[in-house]
Order: C-alpha cells, then structure tokens, then sequence
C-alpha cells in the first residue's frame, strides 16, 4: 500500500497521464491536484475517507468537464450538507475557479446510483 491510498502513481508521456503496474488509466487532473484535493479533504473532514475522481475528467480523449469527486468516510458526520458546502469552498480556494461536483457518502447515507457510477467507474486517488 502506498501513501496515494493504494495506488503507485507513476508518471508516463504527460504530468497528467499515471501507470499503475496492474491498472492502466489516465486522468486529467495534475498530480498537484490529486494532492491538493486530498490534504483539502482530510482537513476539512479530520476523519478517515477515500476519494474517487470520476466523470469527464477520468477520461484523456475527452475535453472540458467539470471535476467530478466522490468522497466516501465511514464515520457519521453531523451535517452532511454543511460539509459539503465547506468542502466545496476550500477546493475552490485550494485549486483555484473550477467547475466542481462533491458527492459525499458518510455512515448514514444509504447507496445510490451515482456512488455506485463513481465507485465503478472513478479512479481512487
């Protein structure tokens, strides 16, 4: 295991293109980024969590998207929305004005078709 959440990320042909020995995939966000997004989240949370970028930007032939995050904790927060709303302005400040989705999954949030398209289709960071 690594300090990326399991995944060794090696930079191949551009800053944004990774090699994983066992998974292959490309994604258009700078390891900076990728970085950035998750000391941003464990302060804002300050609990364990796991975050998946997916949508567009999980995708190197496509262009434009919005960043597409799924933030998962096993921990019952006390307010959800407002979490949320927090998360959102610190990654704004963070990485500057971007288009930017949150979809945050804690203990009591039950299963839905968007955390499993981002489970299933997002790449862990």
């Amino acid at each position: 295991m690594t300090a990326t959440g399991g995944i060794q990320l090696t930079s191949v042909e551009r800053p944004e293109t990774y090699q994983n020995k066992t998974l292959e995939f490309t994604m258009r966000i700078t390891p900076a980024q990728v970085q950035t997004t998750k000391n941003t989240v464990n302060r804002v949370l300050a609990v364990p969590n796991r975050v998946w970028l997916f949508g567009s930007r999980t995708d190197d032939s496509r262009r434009g998207g919005d960043i597409d995050l799924y933030i998962e904790t096993d921990v019952k927060l006390p307010n959800r929305a407002e979490t949320i709303c927090t998360l959102y302005g610190e990654l704004i400040i963070a990485l500057g004005d971007q288009k930017l989705d949150i979809v945050l999954k804690d203990a009591h949030t039950g299963e839905s078709p968007i955390v499993e398209i981002a489970r299933r289709t997002g790449i862990l960071l």
